[in-house]
């Protein structure tokens, strides 16, 4: 079965971000979903046990990864884009 690793939300996640220059945890992931919807798998939308889709929740496990290495953080309930996640994005994102 495939799915979309973890890793590969990361870029997802930071253009997004980028794109809202802030946003609430809903905000984030509808926007990182219409960047990324097109490269999902049909498992990825497969609704886990815990009641969320596979995608939702490997993009929240993502999303904490890159808060706990400071590429975003969180101000509240907001998330905001580091000056390390905007090199990032920089070095790393080449737009379709």
């Amino acid at each position: 079965m495939l799915i979309t690793s973890k890793p590969e939300y990361a870029l997802f996640i930071l253009q997004a971000l980028s794109n809202l220059s802030n946003a609430n945890l809903d905000e984030l992931m509808e926007r990182t979903f219409n960047l990324i919807e097109d490269r999902l798998y049909p498992a990825d939308y497969k609704l886990l046990p815990n009641g969320v889709l596979r995608w939702r929740n490997q993009s929240e496990f993502m999303l904490e990864g890159l808060i706990e290495n400071d590429y975003i953080e969180k101000y509240g309930e907001k998330y905001v884009l580091t000056s390390k996640g905007m090199s990032y994005l920089e070095k790393y994102y080449t737009p379709l």
